[in-house]
């Protein structure tokens, strides 16, 4: 199973990393169609992964698994990338590379 995951984590990096608005550099900023796919590609797998998901004000994508109990559990991360601002993004270190926590086993 760690295999499995591991291996549709490294998919979702590569597909995440097709979502720039530039061909040879990895560029999603803010309020553009890059972000917002990008944020769409991550939404599907939250829901898949049977989390109810929602954007806010700003297009953050929100996931969340419905419990039983008062408690809440939180994470997130920020999306926007640009190798302008960090020139050593790629796929693989980015702010938007998808975390494990989006998939369910």
């Amino acid at each position: 199973m760690e295999r499995v995951l591991a291996a549709t984590v490294l998919e979702r990096c590569d597909a995440l990393a097709t979502f720039s608005e530039e061909p040879e550099r990895l560029t999603r900023r803010f309020a553009t169609d890059a972000l917002r796919l990008a944020g769409e590609a991550v939404a599907d797998w939250m829901r898949a992964a049977g989390m109810t998901v929602r954007r806010d004000a700003i297009g953050n994508v929100i996931g969340r698994y419905a419990g039983a109990g008062e408690s809440t559990s939180l994470g997130g991360s920020t999306r926007p990338t640009s190798t302008a601002a960090m020139p050593t993004a790629s796929r693989w270190r980015t702010p938007s590379a998808p975390s494990a926590a989006t998939s369910r086993a």
